[in-house]
């Protein structure tokens, strides 16, 4: 039994994809990673590809899904995307991270290195719950709730 990480972010550098590599090189069997790279490649302990026919399969049957791109001044869709099917995401520290986990601090992780990742811990009760607020939060009657002040005003101010 191995933790799948999956890394599917095209603005990984190469020196994080290689640190992640190394880190399930060097894990015991502990970890699996599935990265983006420059073309395909495959070990026992990692794979790396150039593209994912099958993200959406992978995101959902990976453990852990880790963002190898500091977000100062944008978001990650992929972090959304783990977060909608449940699963925990790893990220480097940055304001998108310590957002995310201020609303859902048993689903997104903040990390400093590559090599903090064996420190995240992994709780499904507590994921199960936060993940159901994730999914009511940003469900289409949330959307619709958020919208509707705005389109009224918007009406008012063009009509």
């Amino acid at each position: 039994n191995h933790t799948v990480v999956f890394s599917p972010g095209s603005g990984t550098s190469t020196e994080v994809q290689n640190e992640l590599k190394t880190l399930s090189d060097n894990s015991g069997g502990r970890y699996y990673a599935i990265c983006k790279g420059e073309k395909f490649e495959k070990s026992n302990t990692w794979e790396s590809r150039p593209f994912f026919d099958d993200y959406e399969t992978l995101v959902r049957s990976s453990d852990l899904i880790f963002v190898g791109t500091r977000f100062d001044h944008r978001v990650s869709n992929v972090a959304y995307d783990a977060l909608r099917y449940g699963k925990p995401v790893v990220l480097f520290d940055c304001p998108f991270a310590r957002l995310l986990h201020a609303d859902y601090p048993s689903m997104v992780f903040p990390i400093n290195n590559v090599r903090d990742i064996p420190d995240v811990k992994i709780d499904h009760v507590r994921i199960a719950v936060e993940h159901s607020r994730f999914i009511k939060k940003h469900s289409f009657s949330a959307l619709m709730t958020a919208l509707r002040p705005i389109l009224r005003d918007a009406k008012k101010n063009w009509c």
